[in-house]
């Protein structure tokens, strides 16, 4: 049987089918950023630090959300391998405005930054808008705080970000209703074609790249190939590449697994899939687990938050992910699992070393388990201190 390997997705309102074998340069692993930096029309992303730290790669992906409509989130392009995109709609800052009867007309984000006097040099504007209108699409009047969260992601070298926090307070009055809204039937239409259940397996010169679509198959994938290197989000992986010019030979993507992306409320803890993007943690963990509500509100920015999955942070074992010494104070399980059996593992057992993990060549993280704090317990949590 021959292998599918291409991806679909709406760019520009119309879905495009890539074939890597017929796409010269472009491999797996090219970055969204590059893809759209390849392509005269779609020149405003930019690349500023290739590492998700300054947000002028900000793109908004959108995504059916199950309820007949589709949901927003701004993301570092810069961070996102093609085929994460898969079976999403790609929004980019030409995307925004609308040419009709000759005339062209700003989104309201825009046309308030103009207004507020919120461009400068304009090099990061492009990704300020980007996550300006990912903020307008899921707030309306948005508070003080959710504007600065919204914005965090995004530097101006040329400072001034009064105007451009400004702008987007008063651009959020309308309910998130714009063109898109408008548009959301056809979209939602295109990517009912797209096939979200067939392995997609591509093979490009020294790489293989796997895109399963269920936690079955991503186990014998696993098992296939036990070297293969596992993302979710790619926040870390992807800086292998684009900083230290690594190449990735065989990946096994799980971003498109919604068996690892559930949660679980119980009398006792909190059980996350490995799935579980950072962001999402951070909202369900507030009523009853602050310590971690409080530590992920400063975990990064809302576009790495938003694509960072609890799973990566775990496996990745780094002296520097920021949720291992809470999850050690909580003294949470992790379940990891292979195509016959599963083990829960307290994570004092499961980080070994620097970078090392308890996981078995065919083994895959697929829960965390966070439980909360007994009745005379407090668990606190601080990531820097204000002044």
């Amino acid at each position: 049987m021959e292998k599918r390997d291409y991806i679909s997705f709406v760019l520009d309102g119309e879905l495009i089918n890539l074939d890597f074998r017929n796409n010269g340069e472009l491999k797996p692993t090219t970055t969204v950023l590059n893809y759209l930096r390849s392509y005269p029309e779609h020149k405003g992303v930019k690349e500023g630090c290739a590492e998700g730290d300054c947000g002028a790669c900000t793109v908004v992906i959108a995504e059916p959300d199950g309820s007949e409509k589709m949901k927003y989130t701004a993301v570092d392009s810069c961070l996102v391998f093609l085929p994460m995109i898969h079976g999403k709609q790609l929004i980019t800052v030409e995307n925004l405005e609308q040419h009709v009867s000759g005339k062209t007309i700003l989104h309201p984000v825009q046309k308030a930054m103009v207004e507020n006097y919120g461009a400068q040099c304009g090099y990061c504007t492009p990704g300020i808008i980007m996550s300006m209108f990912a903020l307008y699409k899921n707030h309306h009047l948005p508070s003080k705080e959710i504007v600065a969260d919204a914005l965090t992601g995004n530097l101006c070298r040329c400072t001034g970000y009064q105007p451009i926090a400004d702008a987007a307070t008063i651009s959020c009055s309308n309910h998130g209703t714009d063109h898109f809204t408008d548009n959301e039937k056809k979209i939602l239409a295109l990517l009912a074609q797209v096939n979200k259940s067939e392995t997609i397996e591509i093979e490009k010169g020294e790489q293989k790249y796997f895109v399963p679509f269920t936690l079955s198959e991503a186990l014998r994938l696993r098992k296939e190939y036990p070297g293969a290197i596992i993302i979710n989000g790619s926040t870390d992986t992807a800086l292998r590449q684009t900083k230290k010019h690594e190449v990735l030979h065989k990946i096994i993507d799980l971003s498109h697994i919604a068996e690892l992306k559930h949660f679980q409320n119980t009398d006792k803890s909190i059980i996350v899939g490995a799935g579980t993007t950072i962001e999402k943690l951070r909202k369900i963990s507030e009523k009853k687990l602050p310590a971690f509500h409080s530590l992920l509100s400063v975990f990064g920015s809302l576009q790495i938050r938003s694509l960072a999955t609890i799973g990566g942070n775990v496996g990745s074992a780094s002296p520097i992910g920021d949720t291992l010494p809470l999850l050690f104070a909580h003294r949470a399980l992790i379940t990891v699992k292979n195509n016959q059996s599963e083990r829960v593992i307290p994570i004092d057992k499961f980080i070994t070393g620097y970078r090392r993990i308890d996981l078995k060549p065919d083994e895959l993280i697929v829960a965390i388990e966070i439980p909360f704090p007994s009745e005379n317990e407090i668990v606190w949590s601080q990531k820097g201190f204000k002044t």
